[in-house]
């Protein structure tokens, strides 16, 4: 994992495993790691790396609640 310090943890519709940590969120595959962090300039990038809560909308959206707000 990115980070030791782990706020939440979901499944989403397609089986994926997502991690909010103080580092970034990360995706689980099964298989492989893929982290998300905040990239200045890119748009879609997550706001900040100090994830807090995670949620998947009705639209299978993934969205990440930092301190900045919900990316």
């Amino acid at each position: 994992l990115a980070s030791p310090s782990v706020r939440d943890v979901i499944q989403d519709s397609d089986g994926l495993i997502w991690v909010a940590t103080n580092n970034g969120v990360q995706k689980y595959d099964g298989l492989k790691w893929e982290t998300f962090k905040n990239i200045p300039g890119k748009s879609t990038s997550i706001q900040s790396i100090n994830a807090w809560a995670l949620e998947e909308d009705a639209e299978r959206n993934i969205w990440v609640a930092n301190e900045r707000g919900v990316s």
